[in-house]
């Protein structure tokens, strides 16, 4: 088939490969030389969140990588996803020369029914042995601070990335009442000056601030926390805590090699791994019908727990010390990029 050197192309052959081709500098120099060369400044936006995988990079240094690469062929881009084992035949591939910059990072589409654990075990079978330091240095953002004197960090950069300053959230447990809603900002304002995150769940989607009606054990109540408070219907919790650690960690490296859209993972502190998958949906309805559909068909086979695909549904908050199990709540990968605010 006939692929010409353009801009739309190129950034086509950017998503195909894996972060492990930005993490290795005998791939990544020459990707950037071929990508320069092929597509020009409208790609760069797409090479630069690409390579923010890197533990050792920063946007400074991406970009004096890009302004000094060496001129490489689009060959090179093509060879590359050959090598990754990517049908080029079924990619967008556009020769007309009309471009329209695609996103970074795609949103999860429905796939295949997965029916036994054995797909889990195929899925994850390259990625055993990974451990936190492997989710860690795949963090776009990296989490540098010192763990033991500063955890309440881990919360205040969920809260500053992953909503707004006026949203409203709930930070509890499961038996807080509506004291748990606050603004974002009052919440980063109790965290930061205490220098400790109060409670150790909080739900993943923002909230109205208004109290509704619902119906408990038969008789209504006022609350701030339930699915109908939710005001923007960003997020979906995911977690499998029925599998080994090992094999969790696994999954989520597998997940971000093959670049699912995932805000943030936290580690329980205890058997499990949470991990937010940003889904941006415009109402419940949408989730309703895409959500719950994509957990039946390709999550709860994989092993994540069905009860999790809950518009107001509780997650660990990270930066929390559970004191019965002498362990932290931990942020252990953190993508902005694929947070979207403006989704409501």
């Amino acid at each position: 088939m006939k692929i010409n050197q353009n801009a739309h192309n190129t950034a086509i052959l950017l998503n195909t490969f894996t972060n492990n081709y930005f993490l290795v500098e005998k791939t990544w120099f020459p990707i950037a030389g071929a990508a320069k060369a092929s597509g020009g400044e409208a790609v760069y936006h797409i090479f630069e969140q690409r390579s923010l995988v890197g533990k050792y990079k920063d946007k400074n240094q991406i970009r004096r990588a890009w302004d000094n690469a060496t001129a490489f062929s689009f060959g090179t881009l093509i060879k590359f996803a050959l090598d990754e084992g990517v049908n080029l035949n079924a990619l967008p591939f556009d020769n007309s020369g009309n471009y329209t910059p695609p996103p970074v990072h795609t949103r999860l589409q429905p796939k295949p029914e997965l029916t036994s654990s054995d797909t889990f075990q195929a899925v994850v079978k390259n990625y055993l042995g990974c451990d936190e330091c492997d989710l860690y240095e795949r963090s776009p953002f990296k989490l540098e601070w010192n763990y033991e004197n500063e955890c309440y960090k881990d919360a205040d950069t969920v809260l500053q990335y992953c909503f707004k300053p006026d949203e409203f959230i709930f930070v509890g447990k499961n038996d807080t009442g509506n004291s748990g809603v606050q603004s974002v900002k009052k919440w980063r304002e109790t965290i930061s000056k205490n220098k400790r995150v109060p409670n150790s769940h909080i739900i993943a989607n923002p909230l109205s601030g208004k109290a509704f009606e619902i119906i408990v054990n038969g008789k209504p109540k006022m609350t701030k926390r339930s699915n109908a408070n939710v005001s923007a219907f960003r997020f979906a919790v995911l977690e499998m805590d029925e599998r080994p650690l090992s094999e969790q960690v696994a999954f989520w490296v597998y997940a971000i090699e093959h670049r699912w859209p995932i805000a943030l993972i936290v580690y329980s502190g205890g058997k499990s791994i949470h991990g937010w998958l940003s889904i941006n949906c415009k109402s419940s309805e949408q989730w309703e019908t895409e959500i719950k559909d994509t957990f039946k068909r390709v999550l709860v086979p994989l092993g994540f727990d069905p009860a999790t695909a809950t518009i107001a549904r509780l997650s660990r908050l990270a930066g929390f010390f559970r004191r019965e199990k002498q362990q932290f709540q931990k942020l252990l990968y953190l993508n902005p990029d694929v947070i979207n605010w403006e989704v409501a």
